[in-house]
């Protein structure tokens, strides 16, 4: 996710600075993308997606933000995802690091089971281009995901839609090809505290992949990505929503 990302660039000072609001910093960012994968999952339906938030730095490494996107998970199930998240951000000996909290809020889900709405606390690490980020589920629901086994029983059950403990883990590396042009790639892999039941498939969990560049022109940036999954998110979220496909995305943040 973007907020991520965003969050992991925010320089910090010294732990426990008091901050001044002369030292308070906000940013906003805006992009449209061919198609909002998350984890290597459309969550657009495979359209396109207008995207943008905030940021709040405090100066002293704490910050918050917000970032919303539009989604579409087909069947007419369309809305808002709005995330908010905060932490703390900081380097060591050439050594980035950052923590935090992240709730997705997913907009008239109130009456939907199971519930979309997620809570994760994250960490990263990074250090020369490479990037080590571990996502963990602190709530029982998890992206409306139901164990395996479970089914529709879920709505009279709610220990069946439990999958706290589910973590995502993703290796990142960026490399600057010249002064403009940054080639980036990743590897992710979700593991489900549960098995999970998903459209007639039970897994475990599952892989994802991403491979592009990204051009800077003034203030914009302009990147084209392959991004994809391996066969198990394949089996359980559809072909069309996980095949590999190039996602063209241009951004600003002001």
């Amino acid at each position: 996710m973007k907020k991520l990302v965003l969050a992991t660039a925010i320089a910090a000072t010294t732990f426990g600075a008091v901050s001044t609001a002369s030292a308070v910093e906000v940013s906003a960012n805006a992009a449209l993308t061919t198609d909002y994968k998350f984890r290597g999952i459309s969550q657009t339906n495979s359209g396109p997606a207008f995207q943008g938030g905030f940021d709040v730095d405090f100066g002293n490494g704490f910050y918050l933000g917000n970032w919303n996107s539009n989604v579409n998970f087909g069947g007419g199930t369309s809305g808002l995802e709005m995330d908010i998240y905060g932490g703390y951000a900081g380097e060591f000996s050439g050594v980035s690091y950052d923590v935090g909290l992240l709730k997705y809020y997913y907009e008239g889900s109130a009456n939907v089971s199971p519930d979309p709405d997620t809570l994760e606390v994250y960490g990263n690490l990074g250090y020369a281009g490479f990037t080590l980020g571990v996502s963990y589920s602190l709530g029982k629901d998890y992206f409306a995901l139901t164990q395996a086994g479970v089914g529709n029983a879920a709505i009279a059950n709610p220990q069946a839609t439990d999958l706290s403990g589910s973590t995502y883990v993703k290796l990142g590396y960026e490399y600057a090809l010249a002064e403009n042009i940054t080639l980036a790639a990743s590897y992710g892999i979700t593991s489900y505290s549960e098995d999970i039941f998903s459209n007639g498939a039970r897994i475990d969990g599952y892989s994802d992949y991403s491979v592009g560049v990204t051009y800077t022109v003034g203030k914009f940036d302009l990147g084209a990505a392959v991004v994809g999954t391996d066969n198990d998110a394949e089996r359980a979220f559809g072909k069309d929503g996980t095949e590999t496909s190039l996602i063209v995305t241009v951004g600003t943040s002001f």
